[in-house]
């Protein structure tokens, strides 16, 4: 009877235990078929900040390819339409959200049906997704991006010449309105340019900022001259969240002229061109510009170093058929000036004294709204009239080279001016340009 007992207790032990057992274990019907993705074979890899409208990356390993999306959560943050499968990674771009937010996904291999889940966090950002590129108001009006080697169309890209000056603006924005007084930091990425000014330290490649009461963030950036065109990339960063933008941009070459183009004289059938000369400015294109020796005309200099300046061509005597004359810059491109002449008749009895051309200048700057920051500086350019000319600036005291008020004779027909300290903003300033003869042309600028 007690070995009964004792047999019968052990066998409901026995039951006992291994009910457990199978319990634990997760057999029989007290498993939990309701998360099929426990646990989750497929590994995901990606940082854990993602920002909206910004691409976030993840990469996944394990299983053999051919993925497909089953969940996002929630599914405000990222949509089926907001995840792109390409090969191993995963593409998605989250929609905007008020305050941080985890988001989770869930993909499957449909080749054997293994799966994976990921989280991360989506962390508001008010960063526009560009960077505004543009060149200063002053800027010369035609820049070619010709020579460009990356074989990408140069459309819908801003340009900003070799040698000038440009801004890079960005916006911090919100459904209400601009977020003002927020620290943004702009970034060299590549190509030839700087931040003027820049943080201390960063050899132009860094300046931090911050938004105005608009949300603007706004710095300036200075091209380097005698570069070839090419393609640009700047970044902007939103301190507080460190999330980025960056732009592509366009450093573009001047498109290389000679100012006059034409030259008409008019002389005697027995005086052709004799002493005659003309002053001709050559602008744009790469510097230093060579002039291409032709037949009775030179030029003086014959290699002209930088873009504004000048030099004198001069005829010799016996010459009386038109004439085009090239100059060429360091690339190669050509422009040209032509020369033509009318005969006035035998010189019996000498003609009158011809009246000289019409006295014109130019200043590409003029009525614009341009920087006044110390060394900026802009031309002028005289031709016509009775050489030599003289120019002055005048307006409210600022150090400037030539001093103001104070007339400076150009340099063959080209003037030049400098801040030597800064303008301030809406400063007006007025250029006076005179020839020999007292002829007057008068131009304009105001402080940005």
């Amino acid at each position: 009877m007690f070995f009964t007992r004792l047999i019968s207790q052990l066998g409901l032990c026995l039951v006992v235990l291994a009910t457990a057992l199978l319990t634990a274990c997760g057999g029989g019907s007290s498993g939990n078929p309701s998360n099929p993705y426990d646990p989750p074979i497929l590994a995901l890899h990606h940082d854990q900040i993602a920002f909206p409208g910004q691409k976030f990356e993840i990469r996944i390993t394990g299983g053999t390819g051919s993925y497909r999306l089953l969940e996002t959560y929630p599914p405000t943050v990222i949509s089926f339409s907001d995840v792109n499968f390409d090969g191993d990674k995963i593409a998605v771009i989250p929609n905007a959200v008020e305050a941080e937010t985890v988001v989770t996904i869930r993909i499957r291999d449909q080749n054997n049906g293994v799966f994976g889940e990921t989280s991360f966090t989506v962390r508001p950002s008010y960063l526009s997704n560009f960077i505004w590129v543009s060149p200063f108001p002053n800027a010369p009006e035609s820049c070619s991006s010709s020579g460009v080697t990356d074989n990408v169309s140069t459309e819908g890209y801003a340009s900003i010449c070799v040698g000038a000056r440009g801004t890079a603006q960005i916006a911090l924005r919100t459904n209400e309105g601009g977020l003002g007084n927020r620290d943004v930091r702009f970034e060299w990425v590549s190509g030839e340019y700087y931040f003027d000014p820049s943080d201390v330290g960063s050899n132009g490649r860094r300046i931090t900022t911050r938004t105005d009461s608009r949300g603007y963030a706004t710095v300036e950036i200075q091209t380097r001259a005698n570069v070839p065109a090419h393609k640009a990339t700047i970044r902007a960063v939103e301190v507080a969240t460190n999330n980025w933008v960056q732009t592509d941009f366009w450093i573009a070459t001047e498109t290389f002229r000679v100012f006059p183009t034409d030259i008409s004289i008019t002389t005697t059938a027995d005086h052709c061109y004799s002493s005659t000369s003309a002053i001709v400015s050559l602008f744009g294109g790469t510097p230093p510009y060579t002039y291409v020796p032709t037949s009775y005309i030179s030029a003086t200099p014959s290699t002209i170093a930088v873009s504004g300046g000048t030099t004198v061509l001069a005829t010799t005597p016996g010459w009386c058929l038109e004439k085009t004359v090239q100059f060429r810059d360091a690339t190669g491109a050509t422009a040209n000036v032509s020369f033509s002449y009318s005969a006035s008749g035998s010189s019996e009895p000498e003609p009158e004294p011809e009246e000289p051309p019409a006295f014109t200048a130019a200043a590409p700057w003029a009525g614009a709204t341009v920087s006044c920051a110390n060394g900026s500086s802009y031309q002028v350019v005289a031709t016509g009239g009775v050489p030599p000319y003289k120019f002055a600036v005048s307006g409210l005291p600022v150090a400037m080279t030539p001093p103001l008020n104070s007339y400076a004779t150009m340099s063959g027909s080209t003037g030049t001016f400098t801040f030597n300290a800064p303008g301030n903003p809406g400063d007006i300033y007025t250029v006076s340009v005179i020839d020999s003869a007292l002829s007057e042309k008068v131009f304009s600028l105001t402080c940005q």
